[in-house]
């Protein structure tokens, strides 16, 4: 997995956004020609480099391949409209139940468990990915572990019980 981020105007970096296998980085040079942000592998990572002029060869000459790069990136689209609504959000519980809700569908599309999954990304990242301190997002997440909704050992994660995670989410499950 890869931690992707900007640098915000008074020279910080935040995050924007948790790569998992099968995502696809870079899609941002398409409309400029440098990357706005840098990637950092937060595990033992493998990449496929491929340059834009070839996959643009590759889509006029693999069937399917051109539709199956809108149906990623409109994923990500609709991904990042929903971050924005969620950061509109006041509630920091709201903000953390979404995120591993998101998290654990993410997992199932890749034919992982939905239920028990790593955090490979640190609490401090996790906070600035959601507009939250590290401090609130390990409250949060105690909270829920404490409330039975999840158990959490270090970055082990397990879903108990999703409807309340939904629920607290505000999210249609």
């Amino acid at each position: 997995s890869l931690k992707v981020s900007a640098p915000t105007t008074d020279g910080r970096s935040e995050v924007t956004n948790f790569l998992l296998p099968g995502d696809l980085l870079g899609l941002d040079v398409l409309d400029e020609s440098n990357h706005r942000g840098d990637a950092q592998a937060l595990e033992s990572t493998s990449l496929c480099e491929i340059p834009l002029d070839a996959l643009d060869a590759l889509t006029n000459s693999i069937v399917g391949l051109r539709r199956q790069l809108l149906r990623v990136m409109s994923r990500q689209l609709q991904h990042e409209q929903a971050m924005l609504a969620l950061l509109r959000r006041t509630r920091a519980e709201q903000r953390v139940a979404a995120f591993l809700l998101h998290l654990s569908a993410r997992y199932e599309r890749r034919g992982f468990s939905p239920t028990t999954f790593r955090l490979s990304m640190s609490r401090h990242d996790i906070g600035s990915y959601l507009g939250l301190t590290k401090e609130t997002v390990c409250r949060v997440c105690t909270r829920l572990h404490e409330s039975g909704v999840i158990t959490i050992d270090r970055r082990e994660v397990h879903l108990l019980d999703a409807p309340a995670l939904h629920s607290l989410a505000k999210i249609d499950p």
